[in-house]
């Protein structure tokens, strides 16, 4: 194991110089002579950093809780036992509540954990208070000021790769994918050793765009360190699916699927999703079978609804996609399988994404009384926010509507509420990847087929096959949309484009 991350790597004689500097600051910073400041009242958690606790049992907890978000781990609840064993640790509380924060647990349990810490801030070393600062900042909704502080944070405390994920995170749900890249770059020099980083380096420079290469080399630096990395694994896939190598991307799946299985619910669920997601792009006879198959098996299993309630987006976004390519049996009978989940208000509002996915999801199970509540509760949430937040969030209104407008099958009020830009990046803020997106460009294509206004397709379908020319249902909606505008010599070159990579997918299941 990297540096950093097998618990071994920082030594107290590598680390003793911190500390010793970490008390002077407090003893230089008026703190009473009455407190004690023997060396014995800290230890240094796994990035090698002084933390107040004399419980190396709390150290310990708070160390596996690193590894577990680092790992997309199924145990990440182990942080409460780091606050059971020393509650008046300041860093263990501020992981805690953020960790609540997290899990969209009551602001009251989150609240404690943080009165805690600000309790016991007297002897709390600088990289706790920074941990803590962040913390706050994201309590009392203030994500702007939460990644500002979680930059600060990084170029103080390089090292702290758990930081960096949760920084990364709270920019992928705003939207910041080149703030992602940059903290990633920001920490990269002291951490050339750990294979978390290269991880983390690699999503967002796939995100980016037009950075697929380097984005496949830092996955591959990764996982030349650490097979296991989960992360990195989700990132080269990325990389292989979006370049329609998909071959090399079920055959790299099958070869790492069995370290998922230690993954929390939605990581676990999100890389089947991506592997099936391949068999269904990639096509040929067997693809709808396998792709049912996953999605029974691992995806929505018959326990599913009692897990974490983000286990239906990555349901809903397969489903919507075979919905738009026309399974619409399947998809009926699908949908009325999570319909507890869906009409159970409290899976509401656990992030944007899944809650537009909802509403079609509603709305396509003929739940479109309830599908309106929801789609006005996102309506509200927006009104409420201050100005400047607004703006970005009515695109994503606007396809909440479009979505609900998708299910119940009227197609040119889908293409009146999107308009003429296909374009997704506006989409962005609402937390999803361009991967996670792209089912909405799909759809504004069925939409403006179906309503009967094709030309539009033609160039959104001409440009998604020069960007990736190995997926035959982008093919065939070029067909589509050329036939349905008299150009019957284009349709005909499609045509023999949709059989050309048909009989390749054929021959890859033989």
């Amino acid at each position: 194991m990297a540096e950093g991350v097998d618990g071994g790597s920082y030594t107290r004689s590598s680390s003793h110089h911190l500390l010793q500097q970490e008390l002077s600051r407090i003893s230089s910073n008026g703190v009473s002579p009455a407190v004690s400041m023997n060396m014995d009242d800290y230890r240094n958690d796994l990035w090698g950093y002084p933390v107040h606790t004399r419980s190396d049992t709390c150290i310990s907890f708070i160390n596996e809780f690193y590894r577990q978000m680092l790992t997309y781990g199924a145990e990440r609840e182990v942080i409460l036992k780091a606050t059971d064993a020393d509650g008046s640790c300041v860093l263990a509380c501020a992981l805690a509540a953020v960790h609540l924060l997290t899990q969209k647990k009551p602001d009251f349990e989150t609240n404690s954990f943080l009165f805690a810490a600000n309790k016991n801030l007297d002897k709390a070393t600088n990289y706790e208070k920074s941990v803590l600062a962040v913390a706050m900042a994201w309590a009392k909704g203030e994500t702007g000021e939460a990644v500002d502080l979680h930059f600060q944070l990084l170029e103080e405390f390089p090292k702290d790769l758990a930081s960096l994920k949760k920084g990364q995170t709270l920019c992928f749900y705003m939207g910041r994918t080149h703030d992602m890249l940059r903290m990633a770059e920001l920490v990269l020099p002291a951490n050339r050793e750990s294979p978390y980083i290269y991880g983390m380096l690699a999503f967002p420079l796939l995100e980016v765009g037009e950075r697929m290469r380097e984005a496949e080399v830092a996955a591959k630096k990764a996982l030349s360190i650490e097979p296991h990395d989960v992360w990195s694994q989700h990132a080269l896939g990325h990389v292989l699916q979006y370049e329609c190598r998909f071959k090399e991307a079920l055959t790299f799946a099958a070869s790492c699927c069995d370290t998922w299985i230690s993954c929390c619910s939605f990581m676990y669920a999100h890389n089947w999703w991506h592997l099936a997601l391949c068999k269904l792009e990639l096509g040929g006879k067997g693809a709808l079978e396998s792709v049912v198959t996953i999605y029974d098996t691992h995806i929505w299993s018959s326990n599913a609804a009692a897990n974490n309630s983000q286990d239906c987006l990555n349901a809903l976004g397969l489903l919507l996609r075979l919905d738009i390519r026309g399974y619409n049996d399947i998809v009926t009978t699908k949908i009325a399988d999570m319909q507890t989940c869906l009409l159970d208000e409290q899976r509401w509002h656990t992030e944007w994404h899944q809650d537009l996915l909802m509403v079609w999801g509603l709305s396509r199970g003929d739940h479109k009384e309830v599908a309106r509540k929801l789609l006005q509760n996102l309506k509200l949430r927006v009104e409420n926010m201050k100005g400047e937040q607004q703006k970005p969030l009515w695109p994503v209104i606007s396809l909440a509507e479009a979505l609900y407008e998708y299910g119940v099958r009227n197609f040119g009020a889908v293409c009146d509420l999107l308009g003429l830009d296909s374009n997704l990046s506006k989409y962005k803020v609402m937390g999803a990847s361009n991967e996670q997106l792209d089912v909405f460009q799909e759809l504004w294509c069925v939409a403006f087929l179906r309503a009967g206004n094709p030309l539009p397709v033609v160039e959104v379908a001409e440009q998604r096959v020069l960007e990736r020319s190995g997926i035959p249902f982008t093919w065939r909606l070029l067909v589509q949309a050329y036939s349905a505008v008299g150009q019957e010599a284009k349709a005909n070159m499609a045509s023999a484009s949709v059989r050309k990579l048909e009989a390749a997918a054929e021959a890859l299941e033989s």
